[in-house]
């Protein structure tokens, strides 16, 4: 198949039942690949949060139940798909599908298999077993550089397969200049003055909210005027610990202080309010909801910790604090309140970041010269990604 003009057929595959930045990133990739011309088909948990979110975008994906190793109706069923839908790539973003990808296409030579690999693993797998498994992977692409070396590290692939690709964002969607800051305060019911610091993640410990919270409650002791913006929810099987987070608000006094949208999907909105965003995640593999605070133009702070590290350069386009350090972070909150000037400088900067490294149009393009190279047969031009 020659590229010029040619339509792929990529199968976009996802069991993870949950919400967050990964699925995501699957979803906003299906469809910029659609528009750009692909034909794509989205494959994912069945009745999970990714189906519903694809039917609003007019997919038709199709929901299996693929949350598990065996699953031999699985293998059965997406087979099927591959050789009736004559696919050409399969795009899949969590590593555990690999196990009915693999048995699923074997014998189909030209059907090529990507993963994007947007979390990192802990132990190794380089066992006989994983060995079998990854000899038929043709490429992973890192959605970081911390990624990126802990691939090398714990995977038996070769540095020529393994490339790093960044989760772009649609700058069109989260672009500053279409909403008003003040009216959206005035819609959450505070002065349209009123100063917010923000944090946009799924609520989780290991997302930084006990963190955040005790942060918000010194701030406040201090400046008494602050308000602080929660947006997000609990996911798939989070709920408990998410109950967990929302009552010690309650138990530090903050219910008058903090707004909590839920799990929505106006994030650009809300973004669009906050004076400060503030990004406490204790491990990152990447970081989408500060690349989205960044477009929308904010000064941000984070933690200066794996995958933040690609997008975060001190000083220069945000503030790094250590994880789980209070009282670093409540200094940086409270230096930023005080500082409009580096406030100002700081969100202009990040925007310009985004445009530069993050757009979503660029990752689609480097997808794109994956794939052609894998069909082709030419050696991969994507390398590793230091600027």
């Amino acid at each position: 198949m020659e590229r010029n003009n040619s339509q792929l057929k990529i199968l976009q595959i996802c069991s993870s039942p949950s919400w967050g930045g990964l699925e995501m990133h699957v979803a906003l990739i299906s469809e910029k690949l659609r528009q750009s011309g692909h034909e794509v088909l989205p494959v994912c948990f069945k009745n999970g949060f990714l189906e519903g979110h694809l039917k609003k975008l007019n997919f038709h994906p199709i929901g299996l139940k693929l949350n598990t190793y065996v699953a031999p109706g699985g293998i059965k069923s997406l087979r099927q798909i591959i050789k009736q839908r004559n696919i050409d790539v399969i795009h899949c973003h969590y590593s555990k599908d690999l196990w009915i990808i693999v048995p699923a296409k074997q014998g189909l030579k030209n059907v090529k298999v990507v993963l994007s690999k947007h979390v990192g693993t802990a132990r190794s797998k380089k066992d006989p077993f994983h060995k079998w498994l990854y000899s038929h992977v043709d490429h992973i692409a890192a959605v970081s550089r911390m990624i990126y070396h802990n691939i090398l590290q714990t995977h038996p692939i070769s540095k020529d397969k393994v490339s790093v690709i960044y989760p772009g964002i649609d700058l069109e969607r989260f672009n500053p200049n279409l909403y008003d800051a003040k009216k959206v305060k005035h819609e959450l019911g505070w002065h349209p003055e009123t100063r917010v610091i923000g944090i946009v993640s799924r609520i989780q410990i290991g997302k930084g909210f006990l963190e955040f919270l005790q942060m918000a409650r010194q701030i406040s002791e201090r400046l008494p005027d602050v308000r602080f913006l929660i947006v997000g929810g609990a996911t798939f099987g989070e709920e408990e610990e998410a109950r967990y987070i929302l009552n010690r608000i309650r138990d530090l006094n903050l219910q008058e202080k903090i707004y909590c949208t839920g799990t929505t999907d106006q994030v650009s909105k809300y973004l669009s309010c906050m004076d400060i965003f503030v990004f406490p995640s204790r491990a990152e593999s990447f970081g989408m909801a500060l690349v989205e605070a960044m477009a929308m133009q904010k000064p941000v702070i984070a933690c200066n910790k794996d995958g933040i590290q690609d997008i975060i350069e001190p000083h220069k386009n945000g503030i790094l604090v250590p994880p789980r350090d209070v009282n670093s972070l409540v200094q940086a909150v409270q230096n930023l309140l005080q500082d409009e000037k580096t406030r100002k400088h700081l969100a202009i900067q990040a925007r310009r970041t985004i445009e530069k490294k993050f757009d979503i149009y660029s990752t689609i393009l480097k997808l794109e010269d994956l794939f052609w190279s894998l069909i082709s047969g030419t050696k991969q031009s994507i390398k590793y990604i230091k600027n």
